[in-house]
């Protein structure tokens, strides 16, 4: 033939795999056919379980989902008033929603550490090829995600936002914990909610009467009757983060005080019924 020095040899699984070869493409070395499909990845809450989804880059690292540790009780509104606030400062920080709270705090972070950064003689904002900076202010996701690897840098954004301009106290042992931007918005959060009036649920006799006159009552109590999971939350968090919420007959109950009434056929017949 034209190529007779050139013998065709049988290989094993083994050695196709480790040169590449497959049935579809006889070389290594030529582009095989590329066949054009359903990416899983792509799809809008689907978390694909495809070869490229499981493939491991030198950038990947597995991490835990964030859970609160045992014991850990969410902060209430209790009132508990730091010591250094005055009446004033109390009611326009209590007078902030928990996202204008976060963003003030952002914004403030955002200031500081750029300004203390720029001091300690480096630049977290993007630059052309010139090396001029693109913008006036880093971008709010690096701010969000800074860690204070630096000691002197933290304890200065510490004394200039959480003592001075939110006037809270810090302990050393909270100290040893505020060493990321996310956990100090955290801490700030959870002084203030806690600084906070506690709501009073209060239901008068008036309202009992003018409840007790309508045709449809609620049936009360049915959330008791769901499935409950009784491992760690650790354990319900790492195979959230791997499947889906709605997955295998699992459902997310979420408690509301309004009903949906649009399109609700329950409730309608219920209504029909009742009148």
């Amino acid at each position: 033939g034209i190529n007779a020095e050139y013998k065709y040899k049988e290989v094993n699984r083994w050695q196709r795999q480790a040169t590449g070869v497959s049935p579809s493409n006889g070389l290594p070395g030529r582009m095989g056919p590329r066949s054009y499909k359903f990416n899983p990845e792509g799809a809008l809450n689907t978390k694909g379980t495809s070869k490229t989804a499981w493939r491991w880059w030198y950038t990947q690292q597995p991490f835990l989902p964030n859970v609160a540790p045992e014991g850990y009780k969410a902060p209430k509104p209790i009132g508990l008033v730091p010591t250094a606030w005055d009446a004033s400062f109390t009611k326009s920080v209590c007078s902030l929603t928990d996202t204008e709270l976060k963003d003030r705090i952002v914004d403030r972070l955002t200031h500081v550490i750029f300004e203390e950064s720029q001091r300690d003689g480096y630049e977290l904002r993007k630059l052309d090829f010139e090396g001029r900076p693109l913008e006036s202010l880093p971008e709010t996701r690096i701010i969000e995600q800074f860690v204070f690897e630096e000691e002197t840098l933290r304890d200065r954004v510490l004394s200039q936002v959480v003592e001075t301009d939110f006037r809270l106290a810090i302990r050393s042992a909270d100290r040893e914990d505020l060493k990321s931007v996310e956990n100090i918005i955290l801490f700030i959060t959870a002084h203030v909610t806690a600084a906070r009036t506690p709501p009073s649920y209060e239901v008068t006799d008036a309202v009992r009467e003018v409840l007790a006159a309508q045709a449809v009552q609620p049936l009360l109590g049915f959330q008791h009757a769901l499935p409950k999971d009784n491992r760690n939350q650790l354990v319900i968090e790492w195979e959230r983060m791997h499947q889906l919420d709605w997955q295998f007959g699992k459902a997310v109950y979420t408690p509301r005080s309004k009903e949906v009434t649009y399109g609700n056929l329950e409730w309608l017949r219920a209504e029909r019924e009742a009148s």
